[in-house]
């Protein structure tokens, strides 16, 4: 149904059964995933590397979804930046807007949102 062969998808969750959930769902698109388990390692990543699109967790050690998507902005990373929360985000959307991302995946995950939601931006 999709194809993103040659687009670079990178992926950050501290839970390792979220971050493998997501590469699942996403893997038979075959996009490129890069995978993380906090946002520092994303900053790393990006500053040697493109990408397409950023799934962000929102709470992450180190650097959390927030810091991270603020960092990358500032590094002026052009490609779209997803938060992915458990949260309701309603409650934080002035935070969410603050850190310019591009749209909110919440958790739980559903393959068909998650994939039609990439399908806008990529």
């Amino acid at each position: 149904m999709y194809n993103w062969q040659g687009k670079n998808i990178v992926i950050a969750d501290d839970d390792y059964i979220n971050i493998e959930l997501l590469n699942l769902m996403i893997r038979v698109t075959k996009a490129n995933i890069h995978m993380f388990e906090n946002g520092q390692q994303v900053v790393d990543f990006i500053s040697n590397n493109d990408a397409d699109i950023i799934i962000l967790d929102i709470q992450m050690p180190v650097l959390d979804g927030f810091k991270t998507s603020i960092k990358l902005r500032e590094m002026k990373f052009k490609g779209k930046i997803f938060a992915l929360t458990a949260f309701n985000t309603f409650d934080n959307m002035a935070t969410y807007t603050d850190c310019k991302f591009d749209e909110i995946i919440e958790k739980p995950i559903r393959r068909k949102e998650l994939l039609k939601i990439i399908s806008k931006h990529i």
